[in-house]
């Protein structure tokens, strides 16, 4: 390709205009500044954590902490909801891949999450345990047994396998998946997609504080390669084994969750939602 043509080729996958349009619309720059400074006071504010202790004390770092972060949600929030709801450029027509890849990044999502919540036992064990007359922690319909089991594994384990930060960069993809893939709107997309980047920003900042031993502590167990913060990095390019994850994962949890995501896009498809 002549290097004449890139100018010509970068235009037509991201227009000029279309940026401009995006950098205009009160809506866009209001949430990209909210997320913006959310980011920012985080860094900020934990990265010298020990410092504005040591000076201030414990309970005005978390007091002034709480307050920027709780000033930089609520201007996403009025940015969305005053100026950005329904609202900004066109950016595409929602095509089958893009629902597609929604599905992908929900259920990802949905799934990381479900591993938060108590193991749900199987239904079909328990209907048998019941007929067989069984009593007793059989009939309950969570698992907490398995939850401590899992809880004292040394190392990595079931989404740890995957990332560092599985409930952060789960959050992150559901919204991606449910919001920013499911929308025409430039300042939508904005709002549902940032949190990509703001996760990824902050968890490796979490680990860089971890390894320090600013606010916690980074074990060697979970360090490269045997886990990562960017999803799936060790298990492309490390040590850890996706199959393994994929095994020690809560299968009555994972199935819930697949099925919320198949019922949704089913809905979707049938122009339901």
């Amino acid at each position: 390709m002549a290097a004449s043509s890139l100018p010509s080729r970068l235009a037509t996958v991201l227009p000029l205009e279309q940026v401009s349009k995006i950098a205009n619309h009160k809506g866009c720059r209001i949430i990209l500044g909210g997320w913006t400074f959310f980011t920012l006071e985080n860094l900020i504010l934990s990265h010298n954590r020990s410092q504005i202790i040591e000076t201030f004390s414990e309970r005005a770092y978390h007091t002034g902490y709480n307050t920027l972060s709780s000033a930089a949600c609520l201007s996403i929030a009025y940015g969305y909801f005053k100026h950005g709801r329904r609202q900004g450029p066109i950016l595409w027509g929602v095509t089958p891949q893009l629902r597609a890849a929604s599905a992908v990044f929900t259920g990802l999502g949905l799934i990381g999450f479900a591993q938060v919540m108590p193991h749900f036992r199987n239904p079909v064990e328990m209907l048998a345990a019941m007929r067989a007359g069984s009593g007793g922690k059989s009939l309950c319909p969570m698992d907490f047994e398995a939850d401590k089991a899992a809880a004292a594994k040394e190392g990595p384990y079931g989404m740890s396998r995957v990332t560092r930060h599985a409930s952060l960069w789960s959050f992150a993809f559901l919204s991606f998946g449910m919001g920013a893939l499911r929308t025409v709107f430039a300042a939508e997309f904005c709002l549902f997609a940032t949190p990509l980047a703001v996760i990824g920003i902050l968890a490796a900042h979490k680990d860089h504080r971890y390894r320090r031993g600013v606010g916690g502590e980074m074990l060697p167990a979970f360090e490269w390669p045997y886990s990562s913060n960017i999803p799936f990095a060790a298990c492309a390019f490390g040590q850890s084994k996706l199959y393994e994850c994929i095994t020690e994962l809560k299968p009555t949890n994972s199935l819930i969750a697949l099925g919320v995501t198949a019922g949704m896009a089913l809905r979707r498809i049938k122009g339901v939602v």
